[in-house]
């Protein structure tokens, strides 16, 4: 039979242990939505890097379809 002063040092415990579970699992989330930022932002990144290559690809092939486009002119005259 627990008498109210073991009770109270259980209780104690148990609340102590649950803020300890509560405390680590928020550090956990706020860690998380971080790495979750981070690898959002690298993808972003990597997105933006993809399109500024294909648009420089893009102005590279439409500038020597110009210039064999000249080419010819040039050498049909």
């Amino acid at each position: 039979m627990t008498t109210p002063k073991e009770f109270d040092i259980k209780g104690t415990f148990t609340m102590g242990f649950i803020v300890w579970i509560a405390i680590i699992s928020f550090s956990m989330g706020i860690l998380y939505a971080k790495i979750m930022d981070h690898t959002s932002q690298i993808t972003k990144a990597r997105e933006y890097t993809t399109q500024e290559v294909d648009g420089l690809r893009a102005d590279w092939e439409r500038d020597r379809k110009e210039q064999d486009r000249r080419l010819e002119i040039l050498e049909n005259r």
